[in-house]
């Protein structure tokens, strides 16, 4: 049987990637958790207020990790200075990088994704996500020349009806159904995985 690693990504929330006290105990814990339980990496990502690397919190969380693998996340996306910040998770020795480029999906953001791995050379993986999939792979990795990928490949599945009270809603919004799952969808990823396979 093929193996897979697990690299659990460390956010206590959603919004911003700014995080208080509280907050950093509660990374700098989850990670001693996934080490002990045999995480084969680590996800992380925090920013300062002005929009760069969070320098000494970042070291902290990497010196948590014992060692493992780090990849930053898209928190990177909201970095005010990219190639600064490229060189400053090289120096902490980051080893994986997860880039939309700066846009909201990976194929518009192609441009910066290529200059930054041109930038990193051997020093860091630089990995595309977000809108990802079996129909831009192959345009994406001959304009950047990357090597890795990050892909959800979901799709929407609508539960089967139940009694709900329409006047209540659990997701906030009417315009969010609330009898829809997203599930990655496995006939997609195989044919990512073909995609990937003939470039």
């Amino acid at each position: 049987m093929a193996s897979l690693d697990v690299f659990p990504m460390i956010r206590p929330r959603g919004g911003n990637f700014v995080y208080d006290d509280i907050e950093q105990e509660i990374m700098l814990r989850d990670i001693k958790l996934a080490v002990e339980r045999g995480a084969d990496g680590i996800v992380i990502g925090a920013l300062t207020v002005n929009g760069a690397i969070d320098y000494d919190f970042c070291c902290r969380l990497i010196e948590a990790a014992r060692g493992l693998p780090i990849t930053f996340h898209r928190a990177f996306d909201q970095c005010k200075q990219p190639f600064v910040a490229l060189e400053i998770l090289i120096s902490m020795g980051v080893k994986r990088l997860l880039t939309s480029g700066q846009k909201n999906k990976a194929i518009d953001g192609v441009d910066l994704i290529s200059m930054l791995q041109k930038s990193a050379a051997n020093s860091l993986q630089v990995m595309p996500g977000s809108g990802i999939d079996e129909n831009n792979i192959t345009k994406l990795a001959q304009q950047t020349g990357v090597k890795a990928f990050h892909a959800s490949l979901r799709d929407i599945y609508k539960q089967e009806p139940v009694y709900t009270r329409s006047e209540v809603r659990f997701n906030g919004s009417k315009d969010l159904p609330e009898n829809q799952v997203k599930t990655s969808n496995i006939k997609r990823i195989k044919s990512i995985i073909s995609e990937i396979e003939r470039i």
